[in-house]
């Protein structure tokens, strides 16, 4: 241990009390603002395309407030996406570990803690 601190050691997230306050759009445009998602363009993500629905629940996750979660999450998107999600492993954990329904399903994280079991 190198004793050095990241970025990632010190990087807020939030997590909400419950998944059913997650009672976001679940077809349609949404509009990011550019705190949550920081990529080139206007913002605008269809929840209908999986590639774009992906990248915001993504964004979301990482770097959005329990009110943000609240406005662009929807439970039900998410627990069927959540095996595929790419979060930090800080995030997916506490995800997991909050929300019984999501625990040992996401596969970054199951593939992560498979390599590292001594």
């Amino acid at each position: 241990m190198s004793g050095r601190i990241t970025y990632r050691d010190t990087k807020p997230f939030c997590v909400p009390a419950s998944l059913d306050e997650l009672t976001g759009p679940s077809t349609g445009i949404v509009h990011l603002p550019v705190r949550l998602s920081w990529a080139p363009g206007d913002g605008c993500f269809n929840v209908d395309d999986a590639g774009e629905r992906t990248t915001v629940y993504q964004c979301v996750i990482g770097e959005g407030s329990v009110e943000d979660q609240r406005r662009y999450l929807n439970r039900d998107i998410l627990t069927d996406i959540w095996p595929t999600l790419r979060l930090d492993l800080a995030i997916t954990a506490a995800w997991e570990n909050r929300f019984t329904v999501l625990c040992g399903r996401n596969k970054w994280l199951s593939l992560y803690n498979s390599r590292n079991v001594s």
